[in-house]
């Protein structure tokens, strides 16, 4: 994400009232909202929306220690979900893949990609579990 980009579409976004400001990285959405940013696409929220609910009001009313404590609970989501597996669809397949564990949806994937294996399930199985989303 270029901050220096960001700012200026900030600038802009403030002379257009239709215009949204968001981010793609959710791992950024804190610091983008707390700087006038108006949210992120966190594909995390998914798996944990209230969190990214939670983290996203406390960063719009500018409480910075409540934004703190839940953007560390949104790096721990991402740096435990999104890691497993050796490409760059980790992240999409590690959120399919915890929406078929959490019981939401199949986590059958469109082609070129494939759902992960077993032993990939049961990585994502143990890391939801250690996250508190699965009992």
């Amino acid at each position: 994400c270029d901050m220096i980009y960001f700012h200026r579409l900030i600038e802009v976004a403030k002379q257009r009232a239709d215009w949204s400001v968001l981010v793609g990285p959710e791992e950024l959405t804190a610091e983008a909202v707390l700087l006038g940013g108006h949210g992120g696409i966190n594909g995390g929220a998914n798996l944990h929306p209230k969190l990214y609910v939670e983290m996203y009001r406390a960063a719009a009313a500018q409480d910075l220690k409540r934004t703190r404590e839940l953007h560390a609970e949104v790096m721990r989501l991402a740096g435990s979900i999104y890691t497993v597996g050796r490409h760059k669809s980790a992240i999409i397949k590690g959120i399919k893949c915890g929406l078929s564990l959490l019981g939401i949806c199949e986590d059958h994937m469109a082609e070129p990609f494939h759902r992960f294996r077993d032993p990939e399930r049961e990585i994502i199985r143990e890391r939801l579990t250690a996250l508190g989303l699965i009992p």
